[in-house]
């Protein structure tokens, strides 16, 4: 592995879990959402039930991406209500397997520094 891609794996590490300190430029965050149509689900999170559920406050607690198509990513997929129990087990599975290629990289590392 080069050493840029160590130090990039390094901060991701460092990083993983802890909460943003940058700003939030809802404009840019909202724009995939507004732009990309409903799709498969007719069920969308309405501007009165983001304004009463303090949704943007939510958002930032929760917001872990590296990147800001990442973040509308998400921002689109919490305001698209398309949860079903299979969709749920799809996403659920991705995240399992994105963890053991984390945890992977890690005895990777101790290996490489033995």
């Amino acid at each position: 592995m080069s050493r840029r891609n160590k130090k990039r794996i390094a901060l991701l590490k460092a990083e993983w879990g802890k909460p943003k300190k940058e700003t939030f430029n809802y404009n840019l965050i909202e724009e995939y959402f507004s732009l990309k149509p409903s799709g498969a689900s007719p069920y969308q999170l309405k501007d009165r039930a983001v304004e009463d559920l303090d949704f943007f406050n939510f958002f930032e607690f929760i917001d872990r991406t590296n990147s800001a198509i990442g973040q509308q990513y998400l921002f689109y997929k919490l305001r698209q209500l398309n949860n079903t129990p299979a969709n749920l087990q799809r996403l659920e599975e991705r995240v399992q397997h994105y963890n053991c290629l984390l945890y992977t990289s890690d005895a990777a590392d101790e290996e490489d520094s033995v």
